[in-house]
């Protein structure tokens, strides 16, 4: 029996770091943002709110996001 190794999600407040969204700022350009705050190796995959990834284009505005929502950022395998 093979079993996959289980990672468990980057959670950037045990780390000691937070980040925030933009109202405007569109989810591609907060990706590149994060990456560079926390000093990620990899890349952000994908964005996940409420389930449903975030397309990049979109910002937390046109999704009628509130203050404390919380986004899931998954990152790239290596």
């Amino acid at each position: 029996m093979h079993l996959r190794k289980w990672t468990a999600p980057l959670c950037i407040y045990q780390i000691g770091q937070h980040s925030t969204f933009v109202s405007s700022e569109t989810f591609a350009e907060a990706k590149k943002r994060i990456k560079k705050a926390l000093h990620l190796s990899n890349d952000i995959e994908k964005l996940v709110f409420d389930n449903d990834v975030l397309d990049e284009s979109d910002t937390p505005q046109s999704n009628d996001m509130e203050a404390e929502d919380v986004i899931e950022i998954h990152i790239k395998k290596s």
